[in-house]
Formats: C-alpha cells, structure tokens, sequence
C-alpha cells in the first residue's frame, strides 16, 4: 500500500475480506509474503495476527495466519 493510503483501513479491511473468504471456502490459514525493511509491511501483518512460519520464498518472509473455527471472519477493525 502506498504510504499516502495507509492508516485507512484499507489493508485490515482487505485482510479481513480474504480471512472471510478463506474460511468461507474451507480453508483453515492464509499466508502472505513481506520484505524485512524499516518501512515495511511486517509490523501491520503481526498486529492482525500473522507469524513468520520460518520459511522465506524469493528473499520475503512467509507469514501465516490460522484463521478461527466456525463463522468468525479473522482480523477485526478492532484487531492492532
């Protein structure tokens, strides 16, 4: 996301769309891929719940989140 997005929501909103769907499909994670620098990514996908798995894929870390059993949608707004 672009620096002058975020703060917005947008990237929680997202995330939270996909945990929906994810869990909708039958599907118990979802994982993501993040580069370790200063003004990255990594900070917000820990605070929704992400953790590094100990793998990394083309240099990036690879980021798991287990996603809840049932109907709960994953990150919330409250969430970070």
């Amino acid at each position: 996301m672009a620096a002058d997005g975020q703060g917005l929501g947008v990237g929680r909103f997202a995330v939270q769309a996909v945990s929906e769907e994810a869990r909708r499909r039958g599907n118990d994670r979802i994982t993501v891929l993040w580069e370790r620098h200063p003004h990255g990514p990594e900070g917000f996908y820990l605070r929704l719940g992400f953790r590094p798995t100990g793998e990394e894929l083309f240099g990036e870390v690879v980021g798991e989140l287990v996603l809840p059993p049932g109907n709960s949608p994953g990150p919330s707004a409250a969430d970070g």
